[in-house]
C-alpha cells in the first residue's frame, strides 16, 4: 500500500493566518484592496490606531471590548471600513453569525432608497406607473433587484477571497451558501418584474366601457 506523502509546511503559514485573525488593517491590506468605486485605497495611520485599540485581546485571546463607539464626520470611510470590518470578521470567525443594522429607521429607507433608485427610474421609463397599484409594484420590483445586486455583490466578494490564496480561504460550503441565495435573490426579482409586466398587460387593455364607449362614437 502506498502511503500518501506528506506536503511541506508553508513558512509562516500559520503565523499569518494569525495576524489576519487578530489584526483587521492586515486582512484590509491584503484582500481589501480597492473601495466601492474600484479605487485603490489604503487606512490611514490613525484609522489603524483605531482599529488596534478597538479590536484589543486579553491574555487568553478574548477581545477588550464588547462594544465600541466610533464617531467621525462624515465622508470619512466609517461605512466602507464597517462594511470591510464586516468581511473580515465573517470570514476569520467561522461559526459566527454577523447583523448589520442603522441607527434607526430612516437611516435604512434612505440607504435602501439610494440603491434602489437607479431601479425605479429604469421601471418609470419601460411601465406605465399611473395608478397606484402600479407604483407598489413597481417599488416591491426595485426592492428585490435591489436584493438581487447586493447578494452577486457578496457572492462575488466571497469568490475573490477564495481565489486569492492567501489566509484563511472561505470554504467550498460557504461559496455555496453565497450562490444559494443569490439564486433565490434573482428568483424573486424575476417573479416581481413579471407581476409589474402582467398588470402593465392589464392596463393596456381597454375595460369593457371602454369599448362600448369607442363603439358609440364609431
Amino acid at each position: 500500500m502506498k502511503m500518501p506523502v506528506a506536503q511541506p509546511a508553508v513558512p509562516g503559514a500559520d503565523d499569518t493566518l494569525t495576524r489576519y485573525a487578530t489584526d483587521p488593517a492586515a486582512f484590509m491590506d491584503d484582500f481589501v484592496r480597492l473601495n466601492e468605486k474600484g479605487r485603490t485605497w489604503r487606512l490611514s495611520p490613525y484609522q489603524r490606531r483605531v482599529l488596534a485599540l478597538a479590536f484589543r485581546r486579553g491574555p487568553e485571546g478574548e477581545l477588550a471590548f464588547r462594544i465600541v463607539l466610533w464617531s467621525e464626520p462624515k465622508k470619512s470611510w466609517k461605512t466602507f471600513i464597517s462594511a470591510a470590518l464586516v468581511l473580515w470578521w465573517a470570514i476569520t470567525n467561522p461559526n459566527t453569525e454577523v447583523i448589520v443594522v442603522a441607527n434607526d429607521r430612516a437611516i435604512t429607507a434612505a440607504r435602501r432608497g439610494a440603491l434602489s433608485g437607479a431601479a425605479s427610474n429604469a421601471l418609470a421609463e419601460q411601465f406605465d406607473l399611473g395608478s397606484k397599484l402600479a407604483r407598489l409594484e413597481a417599488s416591491r420590483v426595485a426592492a428585490a433587484w435591489t436584493n438581487f445586486e447586493a447578494a452577486t455583490r457578496a457572492l462575488d466578494a466571497i469568490r475573490r477571497v477564495r481565489a486569492s490564496g492567501r489566509g484563511r480561504r472561505p470554504s467550498a460550503r460557504d461559496v455555496e451558501r453565497a450562490a444559494r441565495r443569490q439564486g433565490l435573490a434573482d428568483q424573486s426579482y424575476s417573479q416581481a418584474l413579471d407581476r409589474l409586466r402582467a398588470l402593465a398587460a392589464q392596463r393596456q387593455q381597454p375595460s369593457l366601457a371602454e369599448r362600448l364607449s369607442r363603439e358609440r362614437g364609431s
